[in-house]
Order: structure tokens, then C-alpha cells, then sequence
């Protein structure tokens, strides 16, 4: 199983006590260029995931080199930018968890997309395209609760 989440904050609270348990995930790849690129910012990634969780830290062009067939893995990335330049190179991935893009809140041209996700006026129309080429984007915060 492979999913996509889009979250500024890439690996937090409701990744850790959240996703993992629901989707019983044993990897995360996280596609940043910044902690790609600053080994402090991937260790400090690394050092919020259980035991039992490995963490692959790349740039969002190499997600694809990280992918274990079979595997439970959730990518995570910090943009719908970095979103579409992981899907486009790979296929498989027809959904994105546009979760948590907060970052641009206060800026008057950002539109409210959901709850916790302000997407700019190139967003939006990068949203647009992915649609078009048959991305699915929902919006799942955090896992959906299963009521008994």
C-alpha cells in the first residue's frame, strides 16, 4: 500500500499517533528538499517515528528510488508543488491527502481550501491539473474513525 499526504509539517503528532497504527504503516518516505539537503532536519525526522518505522528522507524526484513494492508506506510531503513533481513520476499514485498546507494562512491572495489548508492562486491551479490528469485529492487531517 502507497499514499501521499501532503502536510507542511511532514512528520508530527497525527502522522505518528494517527496513520501509522490505522494503515499499519512500516515506512515513511519523506520527499523534501530542505531535509534532503540538511542532515539535522532528516535526523530530527527520523528521531519522531516509532521503532519498528523506518524513515527514507529525498528529494521529492527520488521518492520513486525509495518505493518498496508491498510495503505499507505513506510519502509525505510539504506542498502540492512537491505532491506533483512525486506523481509525476510515479503512476501508481492516483490520490493525494491534501492534509495540512497552514503555512500561507494570513497571506490575502490564499484561498481556504479546507480546515488546515490555504492554497495560493498557483496552487489552486496546479490542484486543477492534477485533477485533469485523474488525481483524486481529499482531505483527511487525520485517519477517518471507525465507529462500533
Amino acid at each position: 500500500m502507497l499514499t501521499l499526504r501532503v502536510d507542511d509539517r511532514l512528520i508530527h503528532t497525527q502522522v505518528v499517533a494517527g496513520w501509522i497504527q490505522a494503515l499499519a504503516l512500516t515506512r515513511i518516505i519523506v520527499g523534501n528538499d530542505d531535509a534532503a539537503g540538511d542532515p539535522m532536519h532528516a535526523l530530527a525526522l527520523e528521531m519522531a517515528l516509532p521503532p519498528g518505522v523506518s524513515c527514507h528522507i529525498c528529494t521529492p524526484e527520488d521518492v520513486a528510488d525509495q518505493i518498496l513494492p508491498g510495503a505499507n508506506q505513506m510519502v509525505i510531503v510539504a506542498s502540492l508543488a512537491c505532491a506533483s513533481r512525486v506523481v509525476s513520476r510515479i503512476p501508481a499514485i492516483t490520490e493525494i491527502n491534501l492534509a495540512n498546507c497552514s503555512q500561507y494562512h494570513r497571506q490575502a491572495e490564499c484561498q481556504q481550501f479546507a480546515a488546515s489548508v490555504w492554497l495560493t492562486n498557483d496552487e489552486l491551479a496546479l490542484l486543477q491539473d492534477l485533477k485533469q490528469h485523474g488525481i483524486s485529492v481529499v482531505n483527511y487531517p487525520s485517519p477517518p474513525v471507525n465507529e462500533k
